[in-house]
């Protein structure tokens, strides 16, 4: 992989900048620096810094979350030649879209073209602070399976699918994610392995999540679990794999359909109702499965639940299938009366992201792949397939990372923080904030340890009570970060009790 400041170039350029100015034309004092935490190989988690979306056009979503997401970030967006972008860049301006928050890419695509998700690159980060987009196999598409995880696997040409699409053509799909590290500037890195996005969950430290449709189809390619496990480790980091079980009686079993990471120590599972005929599955999956599993703190997932209500027929709305992008939630609704109840779901479980729903309604839309007028009827979302399947970030490679572990026995709090910029850390904003709660805010500054991590202690108060408290950490490229990313609408807190430390919720 490339060094940091290389990896970053094309990308990054232009992005960030930082201007200093003086009262008086003094020279500002230098500020003191310290170095970061040695970086380990691991694939970023779906909420870290992040410097737009990779989408597709013709269009696979709705014009309204492409007016919000240029809005918000940058689109980058992924089109087969200078013609369709010509064709894009129209468009774009009858919406209002300004042309500097649009990036496209020629890059060439096939049947699965709006599934940027499923066959888009995974963002990883070296043990020397490069990053690569990483290039999985995708040569069966998405196929379907039944609940067991050695059920055949069902594809468009063997049957699969309602057997209406036996000449469906993937091959510029599956060869994109090298093609479109090439056009963002990076390297690309290829894996032996399928990966499918919609089908992998990371939380950045070395945890993930996939359903066993996943381990099956590497299977099916020659790979025993065993080795499929000990190439996720080499190749991306992924020391703790979860195998969850499959969820549809016949489906795709794409784990964002399920379940959402929201941190890393909270999982939001879908919960149908109680009349539908996978309820029973679902409940067992949550109760039998999830919560024996532990996060990368070693400390059990808190397992938080969203409805997801029929929209149609026995289909449930997939609103795990939503789209964290920094610090804003992008949420599909099914024009039910519970789309409402989502969204204040989404607002309880990520206090300080902004919230948005997206009705896909196809005729009121302006624009749409000729593909996506052929496959959706009345609305454009589906159980399986949903705004999370056809959108994917494009992370900063030059990201200021912070990861967190909860107060130790004495109330200390351990900080990994990395400046893939390559810049140093700025020693006098490394802070620690914290309050027992209802309380003034109270700063902390973390001290750099010999294991490169940074930690500082907090105070216990005299009786029981809890205690709020948020990392902020700032390098000298410019960036800041906060751990929760929105700090402190969000925190994290726990429990003193006479000197000992329960953790409670993470981040709300």
């Amino acid at each position: 992989m490339s060094s940091p400041p290389r990896a970053a170039r094309a990308l990054a350029a232009g992005v960030f900048a930082v201007a200093c100015s003086a009262p008086n034309n003094d020279p500002a004092p230098p500020e003191r620096t310290v170095a970061g935490t040695p970086p380990t190989l691991r694939v970023a988690a779906e909420w870290e810094p992040a410097l737009g979306v990779l989408v597709r056009w013709p269009p696979y979503l709705p014009r309204d979350l492409f007016v919000e997401l240029a809005h918000d970030s940058t689109l980058y967006v992924l089109v087969e030649d200078a013609t369709v972008a010509r064709a894009a860049e129209e468009q774009f301006d009858d919406w209002g879209i300004e042309r500097g928050r649009v990036v496209f890419l020629e890059v060439p695509g096939s049947d699965d073209a709006g599934w940027t998700r499923d066959y888009g690159p995974h963002p990883v980060f070296d043990a020397e602070g490069g990053f690569a987009l990483a290039d999985a196999r995708y040569d069966k598409t998405t196929p379907d399976s039944g609940l067991a995880c050695d059920a055949p696997l069902l594809t468009p040409w063997n049957g699969g699918w309602g057997n209406r699409f036996k000449d469906y053509d993937i091959r510029h799909d599956d060869a994109a994610p090298p093609v479109i590290a090439n056009a963002l500037g990076v390297e690309s890195k290829a894996l032996p392995f399928v990966l499918t996005g919609g089908n992998f969950v990371s939380d950045g430290r070395g945890s993930a999540l996939s359903t066993c449709i996943l381990t099956n189809e590497n299977r099916s390619n020659g790979l025993s679990d065993e080795q499929f496990f000990d190439l996720a480790r080499d190749e991306l980091g992924v020391e703790r794999y979860s195998i969850v079980p499959n969820f549809e009686e016949k489906g795709i079993q794409h784990i964002d359909c399920l379940i959402k990471m929201l941190d890393g120590e909270r999982l939001l599972v879908a919960q149908p109702p109680r009349d539908h005929a996978l309820f029973a599955r679902y409940e067992r999956i949550a109760d039998e499965h999830l919560a024996t599993l532990r996060s990368s703190t070693g400390r059990p997932y808190q397992i938080l639940r969203i409805a997801t209500p029929r929209y149609t027929g026995e289909h449930l709305a997939a609103y795990t299938n939503s789209l964290i992008l920094n610090q804003t939630v992008y949420v599909p609704l099914f024009g039910i009366p519970e789309d409402e109840a989502a969204l204040r779901t989404w607002r309880a479980a990520l206090p300080g992201h902004e919230v948005k729903g997206f009705h896909f309604v196809l005729d009121d839309e302006p624009a749409l792949a000729p593909r996506a007028l052929r496959m959706y009827r009345g609305i454009g979302w589906r159980s399986f397939d949903a705004l999370h399947c056809r959108t994917r970030a494009v992370w900063d490679p030059q990201m200021l990372y912070i990861a967190i572990d909860p107060p130790d026995e004495q109330g200390v709090v351990a900080a990994s923080i990395i400046a893939y910029s390559g810049e140093p850390l700025l020693a006098d904003r490394l802070v620690l904030h914290w309050r027992h709660a209802g309380k003034r805010w109270q700063e902390q500054p973390l001290e750099r340890g010999p294991d490169g991590r940074f930690r500082a202690k907090l105070t216990a108060p005299a009786a029981d009570a809890a205690i709020e408290y948020y990392v902020v950490a700032a390098d000298a490229s410019g960036r800041m970060e906060t751990e929760p990313r929105t700090a402190p609408r969000a925190v994290h807190r726990v429990d003193s009790s006479h000197g000992s430390w329960r953790p409670r919720t993470s981040a709300n």
